[in-house]
């Protein structure tokens, strides 16, 4: 993870830039915009964090999976299988939940 210093370091080497090395580097303006860099990160940390929580809660249901509990479905062409219908629906809300976090959405 980048820390608070590089982030300081990073926009301070701003002020070296041919357009910006006349200006005087202003410590105090430096560390409130480091401040609200490190806080984005934090953000950013914190949707990662709950992307993978459901990530890892999905693959554990699916390795869990209990088929027996499931129970038996008939098709229209009369073949049966495993209801899987009510699980899938389950694991993809938890995923669209993610990632429209991730993307700012909800």
């Amino acid at each position: 993870m980048i820390q608070r210093e590089e982030i300081h370091g990073a926009l301070a080497r701003g002020y070296c830039t041919p357009e910006n090395a006349h200006k005087e580097v202003d410590v105090a303006l430096v560390s409130a915009m480091a401040d609200e860099i490190f806080a984005l990160m934090a953000d950013h940390k914190a949707i990662v964090k709950e992307l993978v929580e459901a990530l890892e809660a999905s693959r554990k249901a699916i390795n869990t999976l209990d088929e027996d509990a499931l129970g038996m479905v008939t098709r229209e062409d009369g073949h049966g299988g495993i209801n899987y219908w009510p699980f899938k629906v389950e694991l993809l809300h938890q995923i669209d939940t993610a990632i429209a976090k991730a993307r700012g959405v909800s």
